[in-house]
């Protein structure tokens, strides 16, 4: 058997057949079907591993050779082993073929909503795959992932995949400035990398509009602003916590609710005191 090596998962490349007589010549006459499957070299559990097609016809040998186009879908060196369908102590095995991915492609999930940014600490999802010719994830993939970006965006440490991964990782990675971000994803000892479409983070401010209000009942604005005090008007997801701090601290007023869900940005919180007093309201962000 004859294959050219290194190849890439799941494309197809070419195997060369040649049937042999006792004496080790050419049998021209041969037309047996013959299964052919993987024997492993590294890593050694090769059990999702397959060749395609497993067999060869008769038909295709001519003159006692025969060319075949196969796939194999694993990553790793193995062996090609041919059988002889009528005779398994008939026996070929190739040299070693050793398997490679075809790329790395890197996803981020969108923030909430109908932003198209995220806020300074907002966990950013971060999707990698190392993929085969077809661009599915390949099962068994070992190696080493690095991630890097600019100053200002914390990634996680270079990742070895495991068989639990199947090919893909989903990462998480923090903010600690407000910036457009590039992350590069690199595997194959930075053979094989790709970067990640612009990640724009903005600093933020939850800001509760001062007010004055008779004793009873009143309202209070509390809005998302960004750097230059413009309305988010596209956050309609974000939900925080208000603590309530009384100037006179006997439980006179209180919120109707101290949970926040905003709309294009903003809320509307009706507070009942039933005395004079300065109510401050402090926001609890998330991030």
């Amino acid at each position: 058997l004859t294959v050219e090596s290194p190849q890439i998962v799941s494309k197809l490349f070419n195997l060369s057949l040649v049937a042999k007589n006792a004496r080790g010549a050419t049998a021209p006459n041969y037309n047996r079907a013959v299964n052919l499957s993987p024997v492993a070299v590294a890593p050694a559990d090769i059990s999702r591993g397959i060749l395609s097609p497993a067999a060869v016809s008769g038909t295709a040998f001519n003159n006692g050779i025969a060319a075949v186009s196969l796939s194999y879908n694993l990553y790793g060196t193995i062996k090609i082993k041919a059988t002889d369908s009528g005779d398994t102590q008939k026996q070929g095995i190739s040299s070693d073929v050793t398997f490679l991915p075809k790329g790395v492609s890197l996803s981020v999930e969108p923030p909430p909503g109908s932003r198209d940014f995220f806020y300074l600490g907002e966990p950013i999802a971060i999707n990698v795959k190392v993929g085969d010719e077809l661009g599915n994830a390949i099962l068994n993939y070992p190696g080493t992932l690095e991630l890097s970006s600019n100053f200002g965006l914390n990634l996680p440490p270079a990742y070895t995949f495991t068989n639990v991964d199947a090919g893909q990782h989903r990462f998480l990675a923090t903010s600690i400035q407000a910036g457009d971000y590039i992350v590069v994803a690199a595997v194959e000892g930075g053979s094989l990398r790709t970067e990640s479409p612009r990640i724009t983070v903005k600093n933020v401010t939850i800001q509760v509009v001062d007010t004055t209000s008779p004793i009873g009942t009143g309202e209070v604005i509390i809005q998302l602003v960004d750097e230059l005090g413009n309305v988010i008007t596209s956050e309609n997801n974000l939900t925080f916590v208000i603590k309530l701090v009384e100037d006179i601290d006997n439980n006179s007023a209180y919120l109707s609710s101290d949970l926040i869900s905003l709309f294009e940005g903003k809320a509307v919180l009706p507070i009942l005191d039933t005395e004079a007093e300065l109510v401050t309201l402090i926001p609890v962000s998330p991030f």
